[in-house]
Order: C-alpha cells, then sequence, then structure tokens
C-alpha cells in the first residue's frame, strides 16, 4: 500500500498542505490558506504514479493557482534517496511512501503530524479502511493519507509457463522446466530486500506472523520456518538470482527480454 506523507526538514518544519490535498485539490482547498503564486510545493512521486500525477498538475494549478514541481523517482531508488534528502536537510514538502516505510521515517523524526491539517480538511478516516489508515499512525499519530491498496500477485511469460501450479511442489517442477528451456537465465525474481514474497508464502502456509500479545514476529512458527525454508530452497536450486531490485536497471524491461520467467509484484 501506499501512503503520501508530508516530509519535515531537520530543523523547520514546513507548512504546507497535505499530499492527499495536492491530487484532490478540487475538493481539499481548506486543507490550508491558498500560498502565494510564486510559491512552489515539491512533491516526490515514485514510479509510474509520479508521471500521472506531472499530468494532473496543470489542471490543479489552473483551479488553485497552486504550483507543484514534480519529481519522479522509481521506486528502487525511493528510500535511500529519501533518507539521504533528510540527514541533507533537503527533503520535498511531500512525498510518497509505502506504508511499510512510515515507522522507519517517524523514528528518525523525518514526518510531520498531519493532524492539524486534517482537522480543517475534508479528509474522514472513517471514508478508508480502518486497517489501512492505521498503517499510516504512529501511537495514534497520522503520519499518511492511503493513496491506494494493491494486492500481490504473480506475473508469468506464457511462453515458458503455461500455468501458475497450485502447491510448492508443482511449483518447483514448472520453474525447473523453466531453467531447463533456459539455462542462462532464470525462473523467477525474488528480491532480496523485499519482504512481501516471503510474507505471502508464510500467508499462504497458514503461519502466524505476530505472537499471542502482538510485540514479536513469531519466526519460530514451524508453519513459517516451513515457509521460510521453501523460500530458502529456491535460490539453493539455482532457480532465483540472489539479487536485491535495486541491482536491476530495469525489472520490467529484464522481464519482457526473459531474464526471469515469473515476478511477484502489485499492479
Amino acid at each position: 500500500m501506499n501512503a503520501e506523507c508530508k516530509m519535515q526538514n531537520a530543523r523547520t518544519f514546513r507548512r504546507v498542505i497535505s499530499a492527499f490535498c495536492i491530487l484532490h485539490s478540487a475538493f481539499l482547498l481548506a486543507c490550508t490558506s491558498r500560498p502565494a503564486q510564486h510559491e512552489r510545493l515539491k512533491f516526490w512521486g515514485l514510479g509510474r504514479e509520479g508521471e500521472v500525477v506531472a499530468q494532473m498538475l496543470p489542471e490543479f494549478t489552473r483551479r488553485t493557482g497552486i504550483r507543484v514541481d514534480v519529481q519522479q523517482i522509481p521506486w528502487s531508488a525511493a528510500h535511500e534517496k529519501l533518507l539521504t534528502a533528510f540527514v541533507g536537510e533537503a527533503t520535498p514538502d511531500v512525498a510518497q511512501l509505502g506504508n511499510t516505510w512510515i515507522p522507519e521515517f517517524h523514528t528518525v523524526g523525518a514526518l510531520e503530524d498531519l493532524t492539524p491539517w486534517l482537522t480543517h480538511s475534508t479528509i474522514r478516516p472513517q471514508n478508508y479502511f480502518p486497517g489501512i489508515w492505521a498503517t499510516n499512525q504512529v501511537s495514534g499519530v497520522v503520519y499518511g493519507v492511503p493513496w491506494y491498496v494493491d494486492t500481490r500477485v504473480i506475473f508469468y511469460r506464457t511462453d515458458l509457463v503455461s500455468k501458475i501450479p497450485r502447491t510448492w511442489d508443482a511449483w518447483i517442477a514448472a520453474m525447473q522446466q523453466v531453467k531447463q528451456k533456459r539455462p542462462n537465465n532464470y525462473a523467477i525474481l525474488l528480491p532480496t530486500n523485499q519482504f512481501d514474497e516471503v510474507t505471502i508464502m508464510a500467508l499462504s502456509n497458514h503461519a502466524s506472523l505476530l505472537n499471542a500479545s502482538g510485540t514479536e514476529g513469531a519466526f519460530r512458527d514451524p508453519k513459517f520456518a516451513q515457509a521460510f525454508t521453501f523460500f530458502i530452497s529456491i535460490f539453493r536450486k539455482g532457480l532465483a538470482a540472489p539479487l536485491a531490485n535495486t541491482q536491476i536497471a530495469n525489472v520490467y524491461q529484464a522481464f519482457a527480454q526473459g531474464d526471469f520467467a515469473m515476478y511477484i509484484t502489485g499492479p
């Protein structure tokens, strides 16, 4: 899931509207008073979303007089760039974040409390799924507004895989067949810097992710251990490259040219 958050400079708070106000200005102008005509807000959009936001801004500026400079950043570089910007006191006014990053950026003091701004906006928590809204909170304080929620699915090349099997054993067999067809390539991309794939496998094995008190990961749960063992076996069998997605110049181009036949990602 993605959220939009206000970033704060290490020394001073930037008093600007929330990112959700930027994207839906026609309805949310009450978020803050209109800035002077010469003032520009800096917004960092990640991946394809950054391109789409840029297309929306001319109409936004026409309606509001607020100018926004958008910097498009690939997802693979976004986390490090945001942290570097915070350390260098060069953060944008508003940024798109994966909601799993919010606790980390809150811990280092990079996010601003959105409560004062939400009080004067038309954004209401009851209009969102409670679980998703909660992922943008730390200790009850809101630091981001949900933008969208996506579901991870497995994409595959139908010229190399006829269909995705229903069991882990059959999945391994299918990946081995891909490897036989293309010995110099891999059957699947499982980025080593992502937790999604391991989590999905654990959940599909009916594992508990947290202990009974919800305070620690239940990584010793036999079902979780079984899922993690399966995950590691894919690498040990040479079916997946031990690479982070940041080590691949263009994941989708690599997928198109057949460097790997399967990839788990969002829409």
